[in-house]
């Protein structure tokens, strides 16, 4: 009959990654958090809390009520608060009943995970190249918009008075990007109003407001001005009639 002693303590480490496509790092409500541990022998399931929340843990392989690998997940709610996400992983023995500890794994990459359930705000700011007031645009001119936000986020959608602008700066990712489009005759006049969609990098969705900070309001006018004018003179007896000295009067009134 043999037996051994065992008084080490058993080490994990663990990894919190999440399922967003776009980036793992991120989450949003709907998402799910997974948290991967990794034991240096056979432990019991272990215990996982992150950020006040319970995770579900189901052991990867093992026998015996004992493994080395762990799969914890979370779906991320509405009301869970951003920031980042922060675990804590115990209540796990081995088999020899030495109680064990866990940390964060520091040689794999991008093992930090942060929720985000705030949705996007950005800006836009409409000018135009017109040589004479860049509020104002009339046919061939170019109307720029700068959509500023707060957060990195996806290339947005620009659609000012029912028409789409292309997309001239910026990628997704980025704080700042330019829209634009060529003014033509078929354009409706007015001022031009802007939809700016886009989601931030956790996948919130984002719209943005006309900015206040500047003078960002242009105006489309396509409609060529028209005029009158009526000629009359200073003549005495008669304003139609002019003789030498005179004064004829050419009276302009536009539209």
């Amino acid at each position: 009959c043999e037996s051994s002693i065992d008084t080490d303590a058993p080490e994990a480490k663990f990894c919190v990654k999440t399922n967003n496509p776009a980036d793992s790092s991120l989450a949003m409500a709907g998402h799910v958090v997974t948290v991967n541990i990794t034991a240096d022998e056979p432990v019991t399931t272990p215990s996982v809390v992150c950020n006040g929340n319970s995770f579900a843990v189901t052991a990867v392989g093992g026998s015996g009520g004992f493994a080395t690998d762990f799969v914890a997940t979370y779906t991320v709610q509405e009301g869970d608060a951003d920031g980042a996400i922060v675990c804590t992983v115990d209540d796990f023995t081995d088999a020899a009943g030495n109680d064990g500890s866990a940390s964060v794994d520091t040689e794999e990459e991008e093992c930090e995970a942060f929720i985000d359930n705030t949705p996007p705000a950005a800006e836009y700011c409409a000018k135009s190249n017109n040589a004479n007031d860049a509020t104002l645009a009339t046919v061939g001119d170019v109307v720029t918009v700068t959509v500023t936000s707060v957060d990195p986020i996806t290339v947005p959608t620009v659609t000012c008075n029912g028409i789409s602008y292309t997309i001239a700066s910026g990628q997704s990712g980025d704080t700042v990007f330019t829209a634009t489009h060529t003014v033509a005759q078929s354009d409706p006049n007015g001022l031009v109003t802007c939809a700016v969609t886009f989601e931030d990098l956790a996948g919130n969705d984002g719209t943005a407001t006309l900015s206040v900070t500047e003078d960002c309001r242009t105006t489309i006018d396509t409609d060529a001005p028209t005029a009158e004018f009526c000629v009359k003179t200073d003549n005495a007896n008669d304003a139609t009639l002019a003789t030498p000295g005179d004064v004829v009067r050419v009276e302009i009134t536009a539209d």
